[in-house]
């Protein structure tokens, strides 16, 4: 992926009562197997936190992330994955999915101000 390109998605859910973290972990591998045959993936990250959980999907671009929307309703594993969430609505399955382009991107060490500093000539 080219700096700053591509698209974020993320989808914050909730399980439904009763679901274990195990459970969920084998629906998240099988749908990770239908991701990564899907033009554009990129990578995903699923997510656990105090208030649920998130999936955090990378696609190559707009395009990619829009055309899942519609694959994502012929796939038996993105099924099995939904039907363990709260308030899930099968025949919108974009609902509660946000998709955010990258702005920018900065690396895990910056440059120092003599590094980024412009260079004079002698």
């Amino acid at each position: 992926m080219q700096p700053n390109a591509g698209v974020i998605e993320w989808a914050p859910f909730k399980t439904k009562t009763g679901v274990s973290e195990q459970e969920l972990l084998a629906a998240s591998d099988a749908l990770q197997q239908f991701l990564v045959k899907q033009r554009g993936f990129v990578r995903r990250e699923l997510l656990a936190g105090r208030d649920g959980w998130a999936d955090l999907v990378w696609w190559s671009d707009e395009e990619a992330a829009q055309a899942i929307i519609a694959a994502v309703s012929e796939s038996p594993e993105c099924h099995h994955y939904f039907a363990l969430m709260e308030g899930m609505d099968h025949a919108d399955p974009s609902a509660g999915v946000s998709h955010f382009r990258i702005a920018r991107s900065y690396p895990a060490s910056a440059p120092t101000a003599s590094e980024s500093a412009p260079r004079r000539s002698p």
